[in-house]
Order: structure tokens, then C-alpha cells, then sequence
């Protein structure tokens, strides 16, 4: 999910009666806007993605959107390509690869743009990065949720820290941040899987902690799609 057309599309194809099963946006969409394509660096092909960034006016439709459960996920395309390899569309836009890094900056920047913003609260961002994408692969209550029997995949948030984004503090092969220069309240302090301690302070303290899951039918989570056709066909 990109922009308030996308929004509108997705609840025109709700009203007629598609299934959907859910709606998520990445990061950028919610943060960066068209501008960094003319950034006066000349560095907007570290930007490229698809869909291409859009305005500002659709940070807000998407973040009000969030807000309303009508996004039931915020995930990311993580593609961790180099500064050389986006360079490869230097003479011509079209050959350069499509995507960014992001995966890491992903929960602090929701928390900063988010939670501390006043958009969502700490129990919405929970739900939009973990809890409801583990019930939409049927991993839930493995995963998703911190209760008896559930895998002990613990995140202890610190929401006082402030900090820069930068590249130099990415655990990514790429070579450059989308965010570099973003100043940031709120992070990860600790992170835990099934118990075990494997990263702390932005540091990994125990590599290949890892295992595979194998995905189950899922369910659709609750439908805003419902509640909101009835209101407007009440309308």
C-alpha cells in the first residue's frame, strides 16, 4: 500500500466483494516522499522502488489508515542492494535495480513516526508488526504473542534513546541508509529468540540463531472491510 488511490482501490475492491486477505505498507512509504528523487545530491536512484515513492499528503492517508485497522500489517521489501549496483541506472533510470534497505530500521521508525508521534499506540504497532502477520501464516500463537507455550521471541524496547540513523551502524551489505541523517527516539535494546539473547544495543551477540517455520493456513484477521461497508451503505 503506497498512496490514498492505492487505499481507495483496495476498499472499492472490499465493497464489491473481493477477498483480500490483508493490506500492508513498507516504511517508506510512510516517511520518505517524491521529493528525494530530485534530492540536490543527485543521488535519487538510491531511492528508486516500486511502487515509486509519492506525495506527502499520502503519508497521512496511510498513517490515518493504520490508525483505523483498514492496514493490517507494516512490512518490508528489504533489498539490500550497494551504492554500485543502483549506479547501474546512472545513463538510464530503468536499469537501475528497484528497492531498499530497511528491514532494521523498520520497528524504530514506526515507534518515532508512529507511537511518538501520536499516531498508533504501542499495542497497534505490536499488532502491525508481529501479531497480525503471525496470524496471517497460521504461526500464531507460536509466534505473535508473549503467553504460556509461545516461543520466547522477546523485543525489550528502550524509549528514551535517541540516536542518528546512518549507514555505518547497518548490519546490512548495503553500503548507504534511506534514512541517513534521521535523528530517532526509541530502540531495541535487547532481542531475544526462543529465550536465547542475540542482539543487544543494535549489536548481534549470537549469529545463526535462526529456524525455519513452516507457514499454516492462516486466517483473515478481523475485517475492517465489514464495518466499514455497512457504514456506508447505511450512509
Amino acid at each position: 500500500m503506497d498512496s490514498a488511490f492505492s487505499l481507495r482501490a483496495s476498499f472499492s475492491s472490499w465493497y464489491s466483494g473481493l477477498v483480500i486477505t490483508a493490506c500492508s505498507s513498507p516504511p517508506q512509504y510512510l516517511i520518505l516522499d517524491e521529493g528525494c528523487y530530485t534530492s540536490a545530491d543527485g543521488g535519487g536512484l538510491r531511492f528508486q522502488c516500486a511502487p515509486p515513492l509519492r506525495q506527502k499528503a499520502d503519508q497521512e492517508a496511510l498513517w490515518k489508515a493504520l490508525a483505523e485497522g483498514k492496514i493490517q500489517t507494516i512490512a518490508t521489501d528489504h533489498c539490500s542492494f550497494t551504492l554500485a549496483q543502483k549506479e547501474a541506472g546512472a545513463a538510464d533510470f530503468a536499469q537501475t535495480p528497484c528497492g531498499m534497505p530497511g528491514a532494521e530500521e523498520r520497528p524504530a521508525l514506526i515507534y518515532h513516526y508512529g507511537v511518538n508521534a501520536g499516531r498508533l499506540t504501542e499495542a497497534q504497532m505490536c499488532a502491525l508488526l508481529s501479531e497480525n502477520p503471525a496470524r496471517l501464516y497460521g504461526l500464531y500463537p507460536k509466534k505473535g504473542v508473549i503467553a504460556p507455550g509461545s516461543d520466547a521471541d522477546l523485543v525489550i524496547w528502550d524509549p528514551n534513546t535517541a540516536y542518528v540513523l546512518t549507514k555505518d551502524m547497518q548490519q546490512s551489505v548495503a553500503d548507504y541508509c534511506p534514512f541517513e541523517g534521521t535523528r530517532i527516539q526509541g530502540r531495541a535494546s535487547q532481542v531475544y529468540v526462543r529465550g536465547r539473547l542475540v542482539a543487544k544495543d543494535g549489536a548481534i551477540v549470537a549469529e545463526h540463531a535462526g529456524a525455519y517455520v513452516a507457514a499454516s493456513n492462516g486466517r483473515r484477521l478481523p475485517e475492517w472491510s465489514e464495518t466499514y461497508v455497512i457504514q456506508e451503505r447505511k450512509g
